[in-house]
C-alpha cells in the first residue's frame, strides 16, 4: 500500500448527530447477544463490515461529542462508497429522525415516560437492507432470541461474503441469489425448520426477480407497505410490522403479537398475565404515530435488566 493510499484509509466520513443521541444506548443494543455474527461492539465504537458498490469496507463507526465518524480499516474510501456508507450508517442509526415530539407526546404517558428518560438519546436500530431485514424476521419466528441468533450465525457465517482482517473473519449477510441455491438439506443440516427454509427461499427468489423490492415498498403508505408484506408466504402481521418499522422506518408499525413486548409490558405494570388484545389496542391509539419507537424502547428493557 503506498502512502498516499494508507493516508486515504485513515480519512473519515463525518456525520452530524442529531439531538438527542446516546451511542451508549445504541451500543448496548448492538451488544445484545453473543452469537451476533454481523458486527463487533467495542467500548467506543463498533466495526461493521459493509459491502458497497461491490467492494468489501470494513467499517470502524465511533463518535466524538456531536459527531459519528466512520473510517475504513481495509481501504480507501471511493466516492460512491463515501455516498453509500453515509446513507447504510443513517438508515442503521435513524439519524436523521427528530425524536422531540416523540419524548414530549410519552413524557407524561405512564408506562413509557421513565423509559424515554432513562434511555433518552437511544436510537432504533434499523435494518438498512430489505433483505436481511425479512429473513431475520423470518428465523426469529416462534423460537427464543438465542436460538434465532444462532441460526443466523451459520447462514451467515457459511454463504455471506467475508474479510479476513488481523486474525479474525468479518462477514455481510448473504444476498439473495446465494440464499435462493441452498439446498433443504443444508438448511435441515443447520436446524432450520421446513417451514423456515421455505419461506427464506421464497423471500430470496422474489428478491431475485425483483418482485420485491425496498425502493417499492418506500414509496408506498405504511399500511399498503405491510399488505404488500403479507402477501409473502411466510410473512405474517408481526413480520410484516417489524419489517415496516425496523426497514421502511415506519415509526408507527406496532408488532403488537409480539412476546418480547408483551412481557415487556407485564414487567412494567407488574400485571399477573400478558395484555390482552384489548389494552394493545388501546397503548396503540395513545402511542401513534410513535407505536414502533414506544416497542423498541420496551424491548431495551429486557437487554438491560
Amino acid at each position: 500500500m503506498t502512502s498516499e493510499s494508507h493516508k486515504n484509509t485513515e480519512k473519515k466520513i463525518w456525520l452530524p448527530l442529531p439531538d438527542p443521541f446516546s451511542f451508549e444506548h445504541c451500543l448496548d443494543f448492538l451488544n445484545r447477544n453473543s452469537y451476533e455474527s454481523l458486527h463487533e461492539v467495542h467500548p467506543n465504537k463498533v466495526i461493521k463490515l459493509l459491502k458497497l458498490e461491490g467492494q468489501l469496507y470494513l467499517t470502524e463507526i465511533a463518535c466524538w461529542e456531536k459527531m459519528m465518524g466512520l473510517r475504513c480499516l481495509n481501504r480507501a474510501w471511493t466516492t460512491a462508497a463515501e455516498k453509500a456508507a453515509t446513507q447504510y450508517v443513517t438508515m442503521l442509526f435513524d439519524l436523521d429522525r427528530d425524536l422531540k415530539s416523540f419524548y414530549l407526546q410519552m413524557s407524561e404517558e405512564p408506562l413509557m415516560g421513565d423509559l424515554t428518560r432513562q434511555f433518552r438519546g437511544l436510537r432504533m436500530i434499523g435494518f438498512p437492507d430489505l433483505f436481511e431485514a425479512l429473513c431475520w424476521s423470518v428465523i426469529g419466528q416462534q423460537i427464543n432470541l438465542s436460538f434465532a441468533y444462532r441460526l443466523k450465525q451459520r447462514l451467515v457465517t457459511t454463504y455471506g461474503s467475508k474479510l479476513f482482517w488481523k486474525g479474525k473473519h468479518y462477514y455481510t449477510f448473504p444476498d439473495p441469489q446465494t440464499v435462493s441455491g441452498i439446498s433443504e438439506n443444508e438448511f435441515r443440516n443447520w436446524q432450520y425448520s421446513a417451514s423456515k427454509t421455505n419461506y427464506l427461499q421464497n423471500v430470496a427468489q422474489q428478491m431475485v426477480t425483483g418482485s420485491l423490492n425496498l425502493e417499492s415498498l418506500q414509496r408506498m403508505p405504511t399500511e399498503a407497505a405491510i399488505s404488500r408484506l403479507l402477501e409473502i408466504k411466510g410473512i405474517g402481521p408481526w413480520s410484516a410490522h417489524y419489517v415496516a418499522m425496523k426497514c421502511l422506518r415506519r415509526p408507527e408499525a406496532f408488532p403488537q403479537q409480539d412476546v418480547g413486548l408483551h412481557h415487556a409490558i407485564k414487567l412494567r405494570t407488574g400485571a399477573s398475565e400478558k395484555p390482552s388484545t384489548k389494552q394493545l389496542e388501546k397503548l396503540g391509539r395513545k402511542w401513534h404515530p410513535w407505536q414502533g419507537y414506544a416497542t423498541f424502547y420496551l424491548w431495551h428493557t429486557l437487554i438491560v435488566s
